[in-house]
């Protein structure tokens, strides 16, 4: 997938972000039950420059979350966002290393993982991350065309990007794991009227464990 777009390119998605910030922040809220006035740890994957993880975690959290990105973006990018750290948020053993290291509490991926690799891939990273006792949540975002809902791999304008399957997660691989995915309609200027936003939260369920008396 697409690595790096140009300035141009990433000038109009800030713009995009910001005027998505309100509908981002409601997803968050609808998907994340963490208290705003409660110290929380996040880890951000594929941050951005368009911080639309800072952003929504300060909107809601302020100064009692602990906000922490990572992206692939060389260092002389300049982040509008305090603590960006450079590495590749795909990278299962480096992420979960570097979730441990902050006792990380939820990890978020707004259009990152879900836009630059195959959701089969993306998955494996998701139930890894869990592997860190202090995940409990895993909150992802991505998108689909209605008119190209089927198709794995769009091209937007400079970009080509994964569509979020329509599918949701059924795997026997990864034991526990689970999603609910939740759904908002992103009409705008820079990506065109039918976009969709997909909403998943990733959480680690073990089964109760019935034993007999007898």
């Amino acid at each position: 997938m697409t690595e790096y777009a140009s300035e141009e390119w990433w000038a109009k998605y800030k713009k995009f972000a910001e005027r998505s910030r309100k509908r981002h922040i409601r997803a968050f809220k609808m998907g994340v039950t963490q208290s705003p006035n409660k110290e929380c740890r996040i880890l951000d994957l594929g941050s951005g420059k368009a911080a639309i993880g800072y952003h929504v975690a300060k909107a809601i959290g302020g100064s009692k979350w602990q906000w922490t990105g990572i992206d692939t973006d060389p260092p002389e990018m300049q982040y509008v966002h305090p603590i960006t750290v450079e590495g590749d948020y795909r990278d299962i053993d480096k992420m979960k290393l570097v979730a441990s290291v902050l006792r990380a509490e939820i990890v978020t991926a707004w259009f990152s993982t879900e836009v630059t690799q195959s959701r089969k891939e993306s998955e494996k990273l998701y139930a890894a991350l869990f592997d860190v006792p202090s995940v409990h949540t895993v909150f992802v975002a991505g998108f689909y065309y209605q008119e190209r809902m089927w198709d794995q791999i769009v091209k937007e304008g400079e970009v080509e990007s994964f569509q979020v399957p329509r599918k949701l997660y059924e795997s026997e691989e990864h034991e526990g794991l689970y999603e609910i995915r939740f759904e908002m309609r992103a009409p705008s200027e820079m990506f065109g009227p039918d976009v969709v936003e997909c909403y998943s939260v990733f959480r680690h369920h073990i089964p109760w464990t019935i034993r007999s008396r007898g």
